[in-house]
Order: structure tokens, then C-alpha cells, then sequence
């Protein structure tokens, strides 16, 4: 395994990589998390029973490490979609409610304040921005 030509992400001094291997002649993945240490020590994980990473020394000359797993081709592909899952983008309406629903908590709290009458005037706020007197003009 040859750990020098990989990219790496450095968290608090270690560098961290996961290596992806499609098994020769297999529907399968196998996949390794290393540990390079700024020694240049590098530590391979397995999981223990309760879940926690092991780290075992790797030497150069050692035999290939255990990986950390093995999954199925279809597998893989489910792991990788839950692990980079993206929250949906809110959608216009939900905010749009929202905001009116805003509106209509500031009107009565207003109301309740005394600030509304015949000589105070209430803003009418953008729907867009959110600002008063609004030069988008997309309400």
C-alpha cells in the first residue's frame, strides 16, 4: 500500500486517509482508514466490539493490513449515498409561510404594545429580504 501518493486530511496533527479498493474478481469494496502519525508512524483502524477504533501499527514490510470492512458493491453504493446525504435546500414556501406567519406574530405584538393606532404607522416588509421600503419589488 502505498500511502505517499494518497490525499490526506490533517485533524489536529494526524493525517487521516481512507483507502477504497475494488476486490479483483469480486462485487466488492474493501476499505482501510489509516492514521499517519508526524512521525511518519502509519496506524491502520479496526472496529472493537463496542465500535471503537483500534489503531494497530502498520510497518513498512508487514503483511497487507486487515481493512476496517468489507461490503458488497450495492452495499457501498447505500453507505456512500447515507454518508454524503445533503439536507434539501428549504423551499420557498416553507419560508414564504413562515415569514407571514412572522408578520402576523409582530402585527399582534404590536397591537398588544400600544404601537398601533391611528398615528403610527406599521412597515410593510419585503417578502424577499425582509427589509422595509424594499427596491427589489418582488412582493
Amino acid at each position: 500500500m502505498d500511502i505517499g501518493s494518497m490525499n490526506m486530511s490533517r485533524i489536529d496533527g494526524i493525517e487521516w486517509k481512507v483507502v477504497v479498493e475494488q476486490v479483483p474478481y469480486a462485487d466488492q469494496k474493501r476499505i482501510w482508514i489509516l492514521q499517519i502519525r508526524s512521525n511518519g508512524e502509519v496506524y491502520n483502524a479496526n472496529a472493537e466490539k463496542d465500535g471503537h477504533l483500534l489503531m494497530k501499527l502498520f510497518k513498512e514490510g508487514d503483511p497487507m493490513p486487515v481493512p476496517f470492512m468489507i461490503l458488497p458493491r450495492m452495499v457501498w453504493e447505500q453507505f456512500v449515498e447515507a454518508m454524503t446525504e445533503i439536507q434539501p435546500p428549504v423551499e420557498k414556501e416553507v419560508v414564504d409561510a413562515e415569514l407571514k406567519a412572522t408578520r402576523y406574530h409582530l402585527e399582534d405584538m404590536r397591537k398588544l404594545a400600544g404601537l398601533v393606532g391611528s398615528n403610527v404607522r406599521t412597515p410593510l416588509l419585503c417578502s424577499n429580504c425582509g427589509c422595509e421600503n424594499c427596491e427589489c419589488k418582488n412582493d
